[in-house]
């Protein structure tokens, strides 16, 4: 069919119009819509909650919650959204003073006005049902007449105001609807700004107001309270603890649970707090209590303590905190409830007349000392992690008590620096009590040096162990090594200031202790094996130098002490690990300077040149052997195996000399031969034998005896006597003497007592008193008559045998020798860092002369001293005093 292109084209160009017209007659409602609609949602939503067997004989009025909302659109869209919001909130006036709170509550209320727990949860319990069936109702209203709530708001004075645009900002819209608004600045009743309430706060103001109506929440909080304080005993069932939790939030919901905390919980709080500090103290320790009271209200107290458990007030102050901060912090302001147990509960138990006094808090330290291993730091917070659904019991076994005192400390401002200070001087007593130990110990040396030596080393023991417990203890601490500083707590306790002696003796039992300590072989041992920097066994020589020596102020008399003790392990081959000794001097050179271990570090320089000398020696002797150059007397000396050391003189201590001792000439023939060996390579040297040091083996075997042989390990003096016996079978001392050809009388007494009356296995002589008749017990003296013959009948499980040369004992006289010469070395020091500032300034005042000397001197030295050496520097003309003004000195080129 063609198409009509004219037509088309102009229904395409005609455009159409679309009109819309009012209705005639605007829609209206039907007559008493309103009275009969709300009615049905009133009651309705009403009997749902609180009279369902009404609801369910009502089946011709079933509410059903689409047709309710929309009966509300219809009733706002009609302008009668104002009216609506006064009849819900009458209603909900109603469902609270009807069927949430009725009149019908005096029983009720008369019953939990007593302080039985029970009735006070049952009072506790019935609020908070009626409490939960009112917010069902509410929230169900809040679903029903949702449309209402969006459009209008309630104020505080009674009237129903439209939302607008702006959430909080409304236009007032009073019920009477000839009340019209008008725009005029000086009239109250214009349109003003004003803050609304939605239908959830509408319906809770209506639910405290019927409380306030009975006066029960005065009566609420009472009980509430009540509970918590059985809560804080552990006396409260567990369903009665979430009744606190409950009726916290219903105050929440209400909107006064700041005011309640704030006015009401937080004074009890304080009250409870300090009566439970205050009943720790009445139960552990007898006190008065004075009647003033400051400003804050604190009772002053004054402590007569008498048996103060200081334990188990941090246990209990440590389960509560505990407890408070995991438990009531679920329903309660954790910072405020925490800081206020802090203040009043704990703090005043951190003060120097509780729990830091020292008869409470060492004690405390001792007791984590003892205690076989203490928790981490991560260990000890996830147990408190974990305490939060444990008992209290578990929370106390988890963590020691110094741990639990650094925690509740840590969260007082300052408190961890009082524990740190009490820690600081609980070392500073018990290091200062053994170093008095060491000085009264050290005053009975006269009479047993030996006990005085064991004391020391065994006080220098216990030091190094009282810093090994410490420092176990600050790892176990967080934080400790920022509020904790030892480092002066040390140097006092090391350096006694009160007596410059105490300090070198000191110094002398520190080497004396590292010579008993590079002796054992079993303490060597755990040194190569140990890898824990705690461990006092593995690591004995950094916990001396870290410990005592970086502390010690008088290092000169150690150096002394200790490069005596050195040469004796090494020239009588006392070395148990030349590695670690040279470890330890590596130590000492770290911690002191090169100059400081210069002569040690040359003691095992000779010991190494001595033996590569011994090789080069040996292999020229054996080249002279092979080409036939042994000797024209054909004797055996080259037979007898020697090993030589050379020592530089400057580095070793002076020995006594035996110049006119009778050699064998198996000895002599060596002798002769390393000398003239030792001249012909190193001309110009001068050599001297030291006697006192030599060794041998001596082959040994009875006479009446027909068992094996023994190889005797002994001193030189030792081997020269017993070939004595050799000739004569009875000897005297004096005879023994002239034998031998040794002119010490004190020496040759020793020989023969280490002889005769050494350890058992050793005595290879017998001594018999010439006044043996008299006296029942051998006499450990030697008596120029005494009769000394060989064992005939001697016998040993061993066929090597050492016996060890009665020491000479280290007299008073012989220590005082020592510690002069380190004294008159200090002095040279004195002067040199005298002359040195001196040239450096060329003119310098006394003041300021003093106080240098003492900072680069390094040493123990008193002004005084300083003084005596200025004056001596004056006399040999280093420097003179100034003519115009006495206390200034000046420089003599």
């Amino acid at each position: 069919m063609p198409r009509n292109k004219a037509l088309m084209t102009k229904r395409a160009t005609a455009p159409r119009k679309i009109i819309i017209k009012p209705f005639q007659k605007p829609p209206t409602l039907p007559p008493n819509y309103y009275e009969q609609t709300s009615c049905d949602l009133l009651e309705g939503t009403l009997n749902i909650i609180f009279s369902p067997e009404k609801q369910q004989q009502s089946q011709q009025h079933e509410l059903s919650l689409q047709n309710s909302y929309q009966q509300v659109v219809n009733l706002v869209s009609h302008q009668y959204g104002p009216r609506l919001y006064q009849d819900l909130v009458a209603t909900l006036q109603r469902a609270c003073q009807d069927y949430v709170l009725p009149e019908d509550n005096d029983t009720l209320l008369v019953s939990s006005s007593s302080s039985n727990s029970n009735q006070a949860s049952r009072l506790l319990g019935y609020i908070q049902t009626q409490y939960q069936k009112y917010v069902e109702y509410l929230l169900l209203c809040k679903h029903v007449f949702l449309p209402l709530d969006r459009a209008h708001g309630y104020t505080s004075n009674g009237t129903v105001v439209k939302r607008s645009a702006v959430g909080s900002t409304c236009m007032s819209l009073p019920i009477d609807s000839n009340n019209k608004s008008h725009n005029n600045n000086n009239n109250n009743n214009s349109s003003t700004a004003v803050i609304v309430m939605d239908l959830w706060q509408v319906g809770l103001e209506q639910f405290y107001k019927r409380l306030q109506q009975f006066q029960w929440d005065d009566l609420i909080y009472q009980k509430w309270w009540t509970s918590l304080q059985l809560d804080w005993d552990d006396d409260l069932a567990l369903d009665q603890q979430t009744l606190l939790q409950s009726t916290l939030y219903m105050w929440q919901d209400l909107g006064v649970v700041a005011l309640t905390l704030s006015q009401r919980l937080e004074p009890d709080l304080i009250g409870l707090f300090q009566s439970k500090s205050l009943q720790l103290q009445q139960q552990s320790s007898s006190f008065t209590m004075s009647s003033a009271k400051g400003d804050s209200g604190d009772t002053s107290m004054t402590a007569d303590s008498s048996n103060y458990n200081a334990t188990a007030v941090i246990s209990y102050c440590f389960d509560k905190w505990m407890h408070v901060a995991y438990h009531w912090s679920r329903f309660l302001p954790k910072s405020t409830c925490v800081f206020l147990l802090e203040n009043h509960l704990f703090r005043p138990h951190l003060t120097s007349e509780w729990l830091l006094n020292p008869k409470y808090f060492d004690p405390i330290i001792e007791e984590a000392f003892s205690s076989a291993a203490l928790a981490t730091p991560s260990a000890t917070m996830a147990a408190q992690a974990v305490a939060a659904n444990t008992s209290s019991t578990t929370t106390t076994t988890s963590s020691s008590t110094i741990q639990q005192l650094w925690m509740l400390a840590g969260r007082i401002p300052g408190g961890y620096k009082l524990v740190g200070g009490a820690i600081a001087q609980y070392a500073r007593s018990r290091g200062s009590a053994l170093m008095t130990a060491m000085a009264s110990s050290d005053n009975l040396k006269n009479s047993s040096s030996n006990r005085a030596a064991m004391a020391g080393k065994q006080k220098i023991s216990d030091l190094l162990e009282l810093q090994r417990q410490v420092r176990q203890l600050l790892s176990q601490l967080p934080h400790s090594a920022e509020y904790c500083q030892l480092k002066h707590v040390w140097e006092d306790v090391v350096n006694p200031s009160s007596d410059l002696e105490e300090t070198n003796l000191v110094a002398e039992a520190l080497a004396k202790y590292v010579d008993a300590c590079l002796r054992d072989n079993k303490r060597q041992l755990l040194s190569s094996s140990s890898t824990s920097p705690l461990d006092n066994n593995g690591n004995w020589s950094e916990a001396v130098i870290s410990g005592i020596f970086c502390y010690l102020q008088a290092k000169d008399v150690f150096e002394a002490f200790y490069k005596q003790d050195l040469a004796k392990r090494l020239l009588w081959n006392r070395i148990v690990s030349m590695d670690v000794e040279r470890h330890f001097v590596s130590l000492l050179k770290a911690e002191c300077g090169a100059g400081y271990t210069s002569k040690m570090e040359g003691m095992f320089q000779d010991m190494d040149w001595s033996r590569e000398t011994m090789s080069r020696y040996k292999q020229t002797q054996f080249q002279d052997s092979a080409m036939g150059n042994s000797g024209s007397d054909g004797s055996n000396s080259y037979k007898l195996e020697v090993d030589i050391q050379v020592l530089t003189t400057g580095y070793w201590p002076v020995y006594p000399q035996y110049p006119n001792l009778n050699l064998p000439q198996s000895l002599l023939d060596p002798q002769e031969k390393f000398t003239e060996y030792y001249k012909s390579k190193y001309q110009g040297r001068r050599m001297t034998w030291q006697y006192a040091l030599g060794h041998l083996v001596v082959k040994f075997k009875p006479k009446d005896n027909s068992g094996p042989k023994y190889e005797l390990v002994v001193s030189l003096c030792q081997a020269l006597t017993l070939l004595q016996f050799n000739e004569s079978d009875e000897l005297t001392l004096p005879q023994i003497m002239v034998g031998i050809g040794l002119e010490d009388r004190d020496e040759m007494e020793r020989v023969l007592l280490s002889l005769s009356l050494g350890k058992e296995g050793t005595r290879v002589l017998i001594k018999r008193d010439h006044d043996a008749e008299k006296k029942k017990k051998t006499r450990m003296t030697v008596h120029d008559q005494d009769i000394f013959q060989v064992q005939s009948n001697f016998k040993s499980n061993q066929r090597r045998i050492r016996i060890t040369n009665i020491m000479m004992k280290e007299t008073k006289e012989d220590r005082e020798k020592t510690v002069q010469g380190v004294s008159r070395d200090r002095l040279y020091l004195i002067d040199a860092v005298l002359v040195r500032i001196m040239k450096a300034r060329k003119t310098i005042l006394h003041q300021q002369l003093i106080p240098q000397v003492l900072e680069q001197v390094k040493v123990p030295a008193q002004p005084a001293d300083i003084k005596k050496r200025i004056e001596t520097l004056i006399e040999r003309e280093y420097m003179e005093r100034d003519s115009a003004d006495r206390n200034r000195y000046n420089y003599l080129a």
